[in-house]
């Protein structure tokens, strides 16, 4: 069995590209730059 890779940032996905989900992302960014942050719009 392949050995497990390291350890990684967690993943936040916010729902909603408006004002509000832009902005949660962007402090969200600064609070934690570690973590990847995905957006999604429909």
């Amino acid at each position: 069995m392949p050995a497990s890779p390291g350890p990684s940032a967690p993943t936040v996905v916010v729902i909603g590209g408006g004002i509000a989900g832009l902005a949660a992302a962007a402090r969200l960014r600064e609070e934690r730059p570690d973590v990847e942050i995905v957006v999604l719009e429909g």
